[in-house]
Formats: C-alpha cells, sequence, structure tokens
C-alpha cells in the first residue's frame, strides 16, 4: 500500500461548476477506506477503521493516490480518523461504514460522509459525482466491534431504512 502515484486518469469529466451541488463547490478530494492499493479498482473497505489503506481521489483533476492507513489494526474507537483524513488533504469521506465515534471526529471537524454500495473506489467515486450518495448519519454508524452479523447486511439495512 505505499504508493503515491498521482496519476491523471483521462476518463473522469467534472459536471460544470453550476451543477455541482452548493456543498461542493469548488476542489474536494475524496477519501475512499480500502483493502488494497489498486488504487481506482481498489476494493473498498467494508469498515472505514479496518481499512488497510485510503485511496484519495480528486475528481477534478484525476489524481489517485494510495497511503497506508497508519491506524489499521487499531482498538475500535481509539483511532484519530478526522485527523487522519484531513491529514491525507481529502475534504470529503466515501464509505460502506464507520463507527459511532469515528464518524462524530468526521463532522466535528465539518468533513462530509458520505455511504456508497460501490465496491471499488471507480464505483464509489462516479456515485459520488452522480450526487447519488446519502450521507451517513450517527443512527446508522457501526457501535465500535459490538455489533454482531455481518456488516454488509447491516449497512444495506441502514440505506435502505432511510430511502
Amino acid at each position: 500500500c505505499i504508493r503515491d502515484r498521482g496519476r491523471p486518469v483521462a476518463s473522469w469529466q467534472s459536471p460544470p461548476h453550476g451543477d455541482r451541488p452548493r456543498e461542493r463547490e469548488g476542489r474536494v478530494r475524496i477519501c475512499v477506506p480500502t483493502e488494497d492499493d489498486a488504487e481506482l479498482d481498489a476494493t473498498v473497505s467494508e469498515h472505514f477503521g479496518g481499512a488497510r489503506c485510503f485511496t484519495i481521489v480528486d475528481p477534478e483533476s484525476g489524481d489517485v493516490r494510495s497511503v497506508v492507513n497508519q491506524e489499521h489494526g487499531h482498538r475500535p474507537g481509539t483511532c484519530d480518523a478526522a485527523g487522519s483524513i484531513s491529514g491525507l488533504g481529502a475534504q470529503a469521506v466515501v464509505c460502506i461504514g464507520m463507527g459511532r465515534r469515528a464518524l462524530g471526529s468526521m463532522h466535528r471537524a465539518g468533513i462530509p460522509v458520505y455511504r456508497t454500495e460501490g465496491r471499488t473506489v471507480r464505483q464509489a467515486v462516479a456515485e459520488f459525482q452522480m450526487d447519488l450518495l446519502l450521507p451517513l448519519v450517527d443512527e446508522d454508524a457501526c457501535s465500535g466491534g459490538q455489533e454482531q452479523g455481518d456488516p454488509n447486511e447491516r449497512h444495506h439495512q441502514a440505506r435502505d431504512h432511510h430511502m
């Protein structure tokens, strides 16, 4: 996962400035927690705190880079989620799931968190660009490792509840 390539991806086109939602005006770098460092083809991690890497994407320029999650393997609820993300230069997070403490940290820092159903970074970023993502809200956050069952199923049930 120790890569920082910043290679442009020509296939992405940003929508015209007037078509973007007000909260996304200007340049927004997205952080997607991932299981590997395959850049746009990286697998989105089921849970923010369990991600081996973070893939940082600038949809406007097409720059992509993967960095190691220095907090990987931490005890649930003990990482500095917002500090880690803002330190990477990201202004938004797109993920499948996140714990309550990490989500609260992001909210306090003003970093929006969106829930994706995409399985790759490419799919997650496409959903973000098309405004198909819903914000991850406190009621949908994981309880920090105390839940049982399939985490993927919990996140899909939470999303269906808000639709």
